[in-house]
């Protein structure tokens, strides 16, 4: 039977404002990573090879 740490039983969303997609991941990644995510994965490891990112290249008015 697998520990209860490699069953993937969830999907976080992180919506984050990026210019570009790589800056997008970076920040979603450090948003996962913090104090906060990880108490509400209950300490669960972040798996980055199942890290999505969309960028979805909203217009801006400046």
């Amino acid at each position: 039977m697998p520990h209860a740490n490699e069953i993937r039983s969830g999907r976080h969303l992180f919506i984050v404002d990026a210019a570009a997609e790589e800056d997008a991941r970076r920040e979603a990644i450090e948003r996962a990573e913090s104090a906060e995510a990880r108490r509400h994965r209950r300490d669960a490891d972040l798996d980055l090879a199942q890290v999505t990112v969309v960028h979805l290249g909203l217009l801006r008015t400046h």
